[in-house]
């Protein structure tokens, strides 16, 4: 994919810029305190208004089912400029918007540019997302200014949404941080628009694709205790045992980074603990995991080995029973 990397001391100097304050009119929200990063004026025959629709039949992840599209599912949609230096393709902010019906999402382009669009989709957004101002966190979030009214778009070459910086703000979240990287159980679906021609078509196609993994953990001689999952973040995934001697831990999450999501591979920590029943704990597993999007990561292992061992030494499988590297 072609470099998108922005401009750091760009990004420096937004941020000790004013605070912002916006007006709402006719669905769009327009930045009143920095008028000059508005889009410039242009002729309702140089421009085009532009809709939006999901490609081809989106079902949810296997990984998790979304309960079907309702009022409460949040569409997190950011748009850029794409600029050509000869060398290749720069993108640039131009606006961002938060709908909850993506029917309503519509955005005037110039017809003398190309342009690129990702749009992020979060079942039940409202319910699982902190609130963040008089919108929701992150994907849903300006880099800067905060969260963004529902149903409404900033034109703004100033910043962007959250969804190409981190994984979501969940309810409860106590992090001020824009960038979180957690192990989120929320589900989440992103796809990405590139070279869109507003002379060639006034309707947006994006492809949604699962931003989620899982972990599917088989625990045998497992008598006694609490065998506990975690990586980036605060939360933990637990199960305790039973009389059957084998437990089983299965766990969904947000894919820890979120960038783009033709990427292939990103990594994060993973963490497997034992606690027995006097309250002391081993590791069983701290590496790190080379993980692929809508994966499910398999693994199976005997307790008493393991503790025996000083740690696992399963090896990690993806769903189609191929190993998976572990750093």
């Amino acid at each position: 994919m072609k470099n998108k990397m922005f401009i750091l001391v760009a990004m420096i100097a937004a941020m000790v810029g004013c605070s912002k304050e916006y007006y709402v009119l006719d669905n769009e929200v327009i930045d009143q305190t920095q008028p000059e990063v508005t889009p410039e004026v242009i002729t309702e025959s140089d421009s085009t208004i532009i809709k939006f629709n999901l490609a081809g039949n989106f079902t949810p992840s296997p990984l998790t089912k979304a309960s079907g599209v309702s009022k409460n599912d949040l569409y997190a949609l950011q748009v850029y400029t794409e600029v050509g230096d000869g060398y290749g393709v720069e993108l640039k902010y131009y606006a961002m918007g938060v709908y909850d019906d993506l029917a309503l999402a519509v955005v005037k382009l110039p017809k003398n540019q190309t342009f690129s669009f990702v749009l992020a989709y979060i079942p039940s957004g409202k319910n699982v997302l902190k609130r963040n101002g008089s919108g929701y966190g992150n994907p849903c979030s300006g880099y800067f200014s905060g969260g963004i009214p529902v149903n409404s778009i900033i034109y703004t070459t100033e910043e962007d949404l959250a969804v190409g910086h981190g994984t979501s703000q969940k309810v409860g979240s106590t992090s001020q941080y824009a960038i979180d990287n957690w192990w989120n159980d929320i589900e989440r679906y992103q796809g990405i628009v590139e070279g869109f021609d507003p002379n060639q078509s006034t309707t947006v196609s994006i492809e949604l694709k699962s931003m989620m993994i899982g972990f599917n953990i088989t625990i045998e001689d497992f008598e006694s205790g609490v065998i506990t999952l975690k990586g980036n973040g605060p939360y933990e995934y637990s199960v305790s045992s039973n009389s059957s001697g084998t437990s089983n831990l299965s766990v969904v999450i947000e894919a820890p980074f979120m960038i783009f999501p033709y990427s292939s591979w990103y990594a994060t920590e993973v963490k497997l603990m034992y606690t027995d029943q006097s309250g002391d704990s081993m590791s069983l597993m701290n590496t790190t995991l080379n993980y692929e999007f809508n994966t499910m990561y398999n693994l199976t292992f005997s307790l008493s080995d393991a503790i025996a061992n000083g740690g696992i030494t399963a090896t990690v499988i993806n769903e189609d029973m191929k190993s998976v590297d572990l750093i």
